[in-house]
């Protein structure tokens, strides 16, 4: 083989590697940009929803204003008819509105009842 025909083979070579560099870039780009529309469709209509469902608490629940003093056991307490346990009202105000029974609540905090 001369020079001159291992210069064009390697020439031809650097041109293929340079096309499967290429090639490979712009799948890379397809999957990426196929991922972020993907996440876009699936998280628009998750946050409609959720929007739509957080609504739909508050206009089905009635709201308390936490006042100073208070604890979940008494706000419970004064909603809870008799014979029913304060214990699981606890539990379904905590369900209710994301408080689960290490955290507590603040005055001129708002939470959803469940009566």
């Amino acid at each position: 083989m001369t020079n001159y025909e291992y210069n064009v083979y390697r020439n031809k070579q650097k041109r293929i590697e340079r096309a499967k560099r290429k090639r490979a870039l712009r799948r890379k780009r397809r999957i990426m940009i196929s991922a972020l529309i993907l996440a876009v469709l699936i998280s628009v209509p998750t946050f409609f929803y959720s929007a739509k469902a957080k609504t739909l608490h508050q206009d089905t629940y009635p709201v308390y204003t936490v006042q100073a003093n208070d604890t979940l056991w008494d706000i419970a307490k004064d909603i809870t008819d008799d014979g029913t346990d304060v214990r699981q009202t606890i539990y379904e105000i905590g369900k209710l509105n994301d408080i689960d029974e290490n955290q507590s609540i603040e005055v001129g905090q708002r939470i959803l009842l469940p009566y």
